[in-house]
């Protein structure tokens, strides 16, 4: 027998004959012995926490995840046992491994908006969730929920996977804290990666100050001039509509404008410029995670909006196309024809080609990502269309997508279209091109079965109540996605990476937890 199983054997036997009750090695009572938890009951995946017996439990490899700047987004109807509580006594946080800190987050308040309008006599109204502003627009108002200040189920809980960390203990508490945390479990079914983060309440007397946000957001009311700041770019709108500057992370921008076109059934032809003339500043809202700007308003797209969503390194663009029947609509990104030696590719034609303007006889494909290149950097773009149902015939027959490079007027065709500082050239030109869009009224040009105006093709179809027409039922909508990545040339995820995390967002697991009584804060 060895040395130590003897001293062993001597002590026991001495505990024992003594009739202690508590063994000297784990401090546990031997009449009523503990009974170690495992990972599966507090619901870890990652790291190593206490088995609740004093012995430590491995639960998998280190808690990180490996999507840097990517924003996880939680509403409120989550978390029901929060329902109602003050916004601003919530904060999120992670354990470093001795004690809770902060990390960024925000909370996004959002309320029901009407937007009322008036075309040729017809009252219009347009129903749809938004935001809740720092700072209005002239005339905007917002709906009051009857929560204002407090959350609800559509409220948005925004903080970064790139900030989780590992599992907390069961006593660990973030001082000042309210006695229910919410341990929020994140994993990434990419490579099975994990962390943590933990949401708390606190007394509005105790509550640690918030985190300032990151990303400078100024606008000119009278020219309407808006220019971003963020640690990953730079951005300019010269108007509501028209967005003619993304500057990479070293100085460069690449881009003449973002551009829009609608050609009517009749009437005139419109431009991101001509929509700007009939658009209206909703607000703008910033925070830690985000800064938020809403439009609404195009020239046949009364409700139409636009939510722009700033992140330190990345913009959302969310569009809701509301409007009449129109025989075409145009959406794409003109380049530069002066910034020098660019190249393009997409998810199908991943060999570079020269943005040179001359014709490559290529379509384009921005089904999946674009991604335009220079010495200084790239921008990959990013497109998901959320609703079409404003599409006569469905996607397969009225949407494509499409290519062109060409410093003729004549060879750019409609692209040539007089807009912006590079005229009248189509540098790089790509984008989505919508052959024919639903109209809402019953002197509906397209053709139906029958003269039938409810039965397909055609779009559904009823007299307006009472003169009022709703415009968000009876303008079909088209609602799209442009998410813009500047990124350095040589670091950074590359476009299908970028694609891939876009297409599988993490899994996320909440369990609510509530404090020992034996606990006393971190």
């Amino acid at each position: 027998m060895s040395t130590r199983a003897t001293l062993l054997s001597f002590l026991l036997a001495v505990w024992t004959g003594c009739n202690l009750t508590v063994d000297p090695f784990t401090q546990q009572d031997a009449n009523s012995p503990c009974v170690p938890h495992s990972c599966t009951d507090r619901q870890i995946i990652c790291g190593e926490i206490d088995d609740g017996c004093g012995l430590p439990l491995q639960c998998g490899p280190a808690c990180t995840l490996t999507r840097p700047d990517e924003p996880v987004l939680i509403r409120g109807e989550s978390l029901p046992g929060l329902d109602q509580t003050p916004i601003d006594t919530i904060l999120v946080a992670r354990w470093t491994g001795e004690a809770f800190a902060q990390i960024r987050a925000q909370i996004d308040e959002r309320v029901n908006r009407k937007f009322g309008l008036s075309l040729g006599g017809l009252s219009l109204g347009s129903d749809e969730l938004s935001y809740v502003f720092d700072h209005f627009g002239p005339l905007q108002t917002v709906e009051d929920d009857g929560s204002a200040g407090r959350l609800d189920a559509d409220d948005e809980i925004l903080f970064f996977a790139e900030d989780a960390g590992g599992p907390a203990p069961d006593d660990a508490w973030w001082e000042g804290a309210d006695d229910t945390r919410y341990q929020i479990r994140l994993q990434d079914p990419l490579d099975d990666s994990a962390a943590l983060v933990y949401l708390f309440t606190f007394p509005a007397d105790s509550r640690p100050d918030p985190i300032s946000p990151n990303v400078n957001y100024t606008r000119d009311a009278t020219s309407k001039e808006t220019s971003v700041s963020a640690p990953g770019y730079q951005a300019h709108f010269a108007a509501n509509w028209v967005l003619d500057e993304i500057r990479l992370p070293a100085g460069e921008d690449l881009i003449d404008r973002i551009k829009g076109r609608a050609f009517m059934l009749a009437g005139d032809n419109e431009t991101e410029e001509s929509w700007g003339q009939f658009s209206a500043y909703v607000g703008d809202r910033s925070g830690p995670v985000r800064t938020i700007r809403e439009i609404v308003g195009a020239k046949t797209g009364l409700t139409t909006t636009v939510i722009s969503e700033f992140f330190p390194n990345f913009i959302r663009l969310t569009y809701n196309l509301r409007m009449r029947a129109v025989e075409h609509i145009w959406q794409y990104i003109d380049y530069d024809s002066q910034r020098g030696p660019m190249t393009y590719e997409d998810s199908r034609d991943q060999t570079p080609i020269a943005i040179d303007g001359a014709d490559d006889s290529i379509s384009g494909d921005m089904r999946f990502y674009t991604q335009v290149s220079c010495p200084a950097g790239r921008l990959v773009h990013l497109y998901d269309f959320l609703d079409l149902s404003s599409l006569l015939n469905g996607a397969e027959q009225d949407l494509e997508y499409f290519y062109v490079d060409s410093n003729a007027g004549a060879a750019a065709g409609i692209l040539s279209d007089g807009t912006g500082d590079d005229q009248p050239t189509a540098w790089g030109n790509h984008g989505f091109h919508i052959l024919r869009t639903c109209d809402s009224f019953d002197q509906d040009p397209l053709p139906c079965p029958d003269n039938n105006p409810t039965a397909a093709p055609c779009c559904d179809w009823d007299p307006p109540a009472a003169g009022i027409l709703n415009v968000g039922t009876y303008f079909h909508p088209l609602i799209y996605q442009h998410t813009i990545f500047p990124l350095p040339t040589e670091t950074g995820p590359d476009a299908d990476t970028l694609r891939q995390r876009l297409d599988t967002p993490l899994m996320i697991q909440i369990d609510e937890q509530l404090r020992p009584e034996t606990g006393s804060g971190q």
